[in-house]
């Protein structure tokens, strides 16, 4: 039988070969998983890295080319909306030369060529128009008539007249009102061309037409008839 000395040497042997043995293995094979976990914790780490910059990259990419997009779309859409504009007004200039465009329910288009333009006139009793051009021409009462004539700078003037009564006007601007209790009718002859600058002899254009300016207008009625 052993003795108790001999059998405590023995435990006491067993256990440190049993520390050394764990430390010489798995002491450093504990050594190497930590080196490898490491290292895979930092390739990680650095693809990661990469990858948000990559990210960052684009998206700075995506935003400046959305805001050039945007200031391109900015300025064709001021560009359209300037273009807009300048065809309203040029629609709406065009649309002041002449009343049978402007007032058609007042102003109808009978005759027109190239030296004449003859419009029909019709104002219910009280009717306004719309500020409206016409051409240098004369105007034939066909009713008797009580008027207000207001240009674009805002003068006004009042008209009467009687029935066949004939007057020259100038090339002007005006809006018309019929202040009589009446229906007014008239028919305006505009005339194209140098007679459209023709004078009747005074500075007031409401006074009936000289001899010479209704010879005038006479040839160019005539001239109007001519094929």
């Amino acid at each position: 039988m052993i003795n108790f000395p001999h059998r405590f040497t023995l435990a006491l042997m067993r256990c440190i070969l049993w520390r050394v043995l764990r430390f010489f293995t798995s002491g450093k094979s504990g050594v190497v998983r930590r080196s490898d976990h490491n290292y895979h914790y930092g390739a990680r780490a650095a693809r990661n890295v990469d990858t948000v910059s990559t990210r960052a990259v684009e998206l700075r990419l995506v935003h400046r080319k959305t805001k050039k997009i945007l200031i391109r779309r900015q300025a064709m859409g001021s560009k359209l909306f300037w273009a807009g504009v300048v065809v309203c007004l040029a629609t709406s200039f065009s649309l002041a030369q002449d009343p049978t465009k402007v007032e058609p329910t007042h102003y109808k288009l009978d005759f027109e060529n190239e030296r004449v333009q003859v419009v029909s006139v019709l104002y219910g009793a009280h009717e306004k128009s719309q500020l409206h051009e016409h051409p240098g021409g004369v105007v034939v009462f066909l009713t008797e008539a009580h008027l207000r004539f207001t240009d674009e700078n805002g003068k006004v003037r009042e008209i009467f007249s009687k029935p066949g009564e004939v007057r020259w006007y100038p090339a002007f601007k005006h809006r018309v009102e019929n202040l009589g209790e009446t229906t007014y009718r008239a028919v305006y002859v505009g005339v194209k061309g140098k007679l459209a600058t023709a004078s009747s002899g005074s500075s007031d254009p409401t006074v009936a037409v000289n001899e010479e300016t209704k010879k005038m207008v006479v040839e160019a009625l005539l001239a109007a008839g001519k094929p």
